[in-house]
């Protein structure tokens, strides 16, 4: 009987959301001298139920991620594309600002890695290597512009191993910038 209520009562908004992703992979490997940022795109459908002062939001997200990490005579590039699905609780903040946060879980969809050795590059696929779900916390701050527009910065911390080899430890990290056209108040 709550959901029916949240959904039909004061505040339900949907929409789409896109944006830009900053990725990285937290590591914990000994051979491993650093991990740099990848530049990824995020785009998906969000559901925000706004109740008095707070509310709530989930989405369903198409998210490219990874990193790039260096070694001792050589680099590789993974990438790794998932569907998240977010839960936050949004605690407004004035007329037009929100802070939100919560629990995060990825599907893994694909995963390649790009090694370059020298002046030699390798393609593979490393899905089977990769954990099939990720799971983390986020947190972000979002500005309402009128009903219709949302633009949001959230950061994004993985709790989990998504590398699934025993000498390797892999965490999603990501920053990402969106805007949210809302279809319906």
């Amino acid at each position: 009987m709550v959901i029916p209520v949240l959904a039909s009562g004061q505040g339900f908004r949907t929409g789409i959301k896109a944006g830009g992703n900053l990725s990285n992979l937290g590591t914990r490997d000994a051979d491993t001298n650093s991990s740099t940022l990848r530049a990824g795109y995020h785009i998906g459908w969000i559901g925000s139920w706004d109740l008095t002062e707070f509310g709530f939001m989930l989405e369903v997200v198409y998210s490219t991620q990874g990193g790039k990490i260096t070694f001792p005579g050589g680099s590789y590039e993974e990438n790794y594309n998932y569907i998240n699905m977010p839960i936050a609780l949004k605690f407004d903040i004035g007329k037009d600002f929100n802070f939100h946060f919560g629990p995060y879980l990825g599907i893994l969809l694909s995963a390649d890695q790009i090694e370059i050795i020298g002046n030699d590059e390798n393609y593979y696929n490393i899905k089977e290597f990769i954990a099939g779900t990720d799971y983390g916390l986020f947190g972000g701050v979002g500005y309402d512009l009128g009903d219709a527009w949302m633009f949001e910065i959230r950061y994004n911390y993985g709790m989990s191993d998504v590398d699934v080899r025993d000498n390797f430890d892999r965490r999603n990290r990501f920053l990402q910038l969106s805007a949210t056209y809302f279809l319906k108040k």
